[in-house]
């Protein structure tokens, strides 16, 4: 039903006398998976959001727009991942958990380009535990 058409395709050039049916029609089907695309990116969206995104008649621009807004900085990112990794400590529950999910923390670093080393990692991981685990930690 090409309701992504908007999203796939560029915008066509503007129909004028001497345009054929053919590209009129295919224009026509764009502008209306356009304006399909831009009702449900918007019905989907709270009004609070709308309102921080630049206004667009362009589907995909206001899509862009959208990354734009809410695309995380690297740094951020990177910054959150290390004070996840360094200040993560265990708090019950299950131990295989809590190291997956240090381990999970270190390969999105690893992602961003900041190579944390397994040793490095398993004494972050071994320190994170508290004092009834140290019969773990010593071996």
């Amino acid at each position: 039903m090409d309701f992504d058409l908007a999203l796939r395709e560029n915008e066509p050039t503007k129909p004028t006398e001497g345009t054929t049916a053919e590209k009129k029609n295919e224009c026509e089907k764009w502008v209306k998976a356009n304006k399909m695309a831009l009702l449900v990116i918007k019905r989907s969206m709270s009004d609070l959001v709308q309102e921080a995104i630049t206004e667009s008649d362009n589907a995909k621009a206001y899509l862009d727009s959208i990354e734009a807004k809410f695309k995380e900085s690297k740094k951020a990112e990177t910054r959150t991942l290390m004070n996840t990794l360094i200040a993560t400590k265990y708090l019950g529950g299950d131990v295989r958990e809590h190291i997956l999910s240090m381990v999970d923390a270190a390969a999105k670093l690893d992602a961003l380009n900041i190579k944390i080393d397994d040793p490095f990692l398993v004494h972050l991981a071994l320190n994170s535990l508290p004092p009834d685990y140290s019969q773990l930690k010593s071996t």
